[in-house]
């Protein structure tokens, strides 16, 4: 499975992105809506550049969850709790 880079979480917005790919390196070919907050960025290949989740409800972050491990993705262990607690 492909782990997450890194997450950048705006808990004033609030909103997060998953990076799986290097930004500057990866090239974006379509942004895949997976709901009303949550978006997949990816590349030419149909592979992960990142998630982004717009709200931090259990539904955002299962559909995330979700489409990551469809992908061949893992998900933040415990993004669900730190978010939580926003």
């Amino acid at each position: 499975m492909k782990c997450p880079l890194t997450v950048e979480i705006d808990f004033e917005a609030p909103a997060a992105y998953i990076y799986y790919q290097e930004p500057d390196s990866a090239k974006l070919v379509e942004t895949a809506r997976l709901g009303l907050e949550v978006a997949a960025d990816l590349d030419a290949n149909g592979d992960v550049i990142g998630l982004e989740l717009w709200g931090f409800d259990e539904e955002a972050i299962s559909t995330a969850e979700e489409f990551a491990h469809s992908k061949g993705c893992s998900f933040p262990r415990n993004l669900g709790a730190a978010l939580a607690l926003a």
